[in-house]
């Protein structure tokens, strides 16, 4: 924004190298120099150059998954895996770049439940300027192991001859 343009002959007319509000592509801090110009009635000029960095303030976006059921991994722990919930995110998208999504449990962490037990799992999708989104799963364990025993080998029963 020039101020105080004056000249001592008349009115100024300020100009610049880019037309104001031109769409252009960026990445985050990025450095585009413009020249602004001042001319006067007689056709007098006087420039400047300006330096604008541009940055990434907006978020990036996507879907998150709903609410995920997982199993026990047949241990006798009452362990399940934790599931890969950064896979089943969608549309995510960022407006300068790549999106990288991220979960705050690893996937495949073996982790001790109980059946029924409910686990919120927080998912992360971060832009290339650092800026984040969030969602939280809701991950539902549930025990679909069939017990385990050792079956007793044949037995021998008597009878009691003493009624």
């Amino acid at each position: 924004m020039v101020t105080d343009e004056a000249d001592n002959c008349g009115t100024a007319i300020v100009t610049q190298s880019s037309a104001a509000g031109t769409a252009i592509t960026v990445t985050d801090g990025q450095i585009i120099n413009y020249t602004v110009t001042v001319t006067d009635g007689a056709g007098n000029t006087a420039t400047c150059t300006v330096a604008v960095t541009y940055e990434d303030d907006d978020v990036p976006t996507f879907t998150c998954p709903g609410a995920q059921t997982a199993f026990t991994n047949g241990n006798v722990n009452c362990e399940a895996n934790v599931p890969n919930l950064a896979a089943l995110v969608t549309d995510e998208a960022d407006n300068c770049g790549t999106a990288i999504v991220t979960q705050s449990t690893a996937t495949g962490t073996a982790i001790t439940v109980t059946d029924g037990q409910i686990i919120n799992y927080k998912v992360t999708v971060t832009d290339g300027a650092g800026k984040y989104a969030t969602c939280t799963v809701d991950v539902t364990y549930e025990d679909d192991d069939a017990p385990t025993f050792t079956c007793p080998g044949a037995q021998t029963a008597y009878t009691n001859s003493n009624q």
